[in-house]
């Protein structure tokens, strides 16, 4: 989880090389959930003196699941996944109205700047509306960012180098629930 707080911190700006880089724009309710125009400070524990956040209703079932090695069952069939990618992790959360569903790849032998092709490539051909591209940096240093909204469900790809030679690689599908 804190490799996408690192990914989303980095992926929020232009990066002003290509001008490819454009903003989200309001053609649907869902929110893809990653992309922050500003730092985002979220609480780690309750306030001193306070027991409990009587805003926050107990839930019995937990806020995300998580299978290592498993892509989520709901998980678009749509979404594009490149050959060579080996599932890490996959994950479903809720929050009102919307179900998000995630899923983490590694991909051996393989450039971040390569993998964000792709998916600009395979978004383009399928014909899915772009709401951000945006990329930075060059090399095991690259971090792209591509949301895209198809007629089911609005689609996030975030890219990054693995400090080798591969890619790491985060897939968000966000659904209405």
């Amino acid at each position: 989880m804190g490799l996408v707080a690192v990914l989303l911190a980095g992926c929020s700006g232009d990066d002003g090389g290509d001008g490819a880089a454009t903003s989200a724009t309001e053609t649907t309710t869902l929110d893809p959930g990653v992309t922050f125009d500003q730092d985002v400070t979220v609480p780690s524990a309750v306030p001193p003196g306070d027991t409990a956040n009587p805003a926050t209703p107990p839930t019995t079932e937990p806020p995300v699941q998580t299978e290592v090695g498993e892509v989520p069952a709901r998980f678009p069939d749509t979404f594009p996944v490149p050959e060579g990618a080996e599932v890490e992790v996959g994950s479903i959360g809720r929050v009102e109205g919307e179900l998000r569903l995630a899923v983490d790849y590694t991909i051996a032998d393989q450039t971040p700047a390569a993998i964000h092709d792709f998916y600009r490539d395979e978004i383009d051909q399928a014909g899915f509306s772009v709401l951000l591209d945006s990329d930075s940096g060059q090399g095991p240093d690259y971090i792209g960012q591509l949301v895209f909204e198809t007629d089911t469900f609005i689609g996030n790809v975030l890219v990054a180098g693995d400090g080798g030679d591969g890619v790491l690689l985060t897939l968000t599908a966000t659904l209405p629930d």
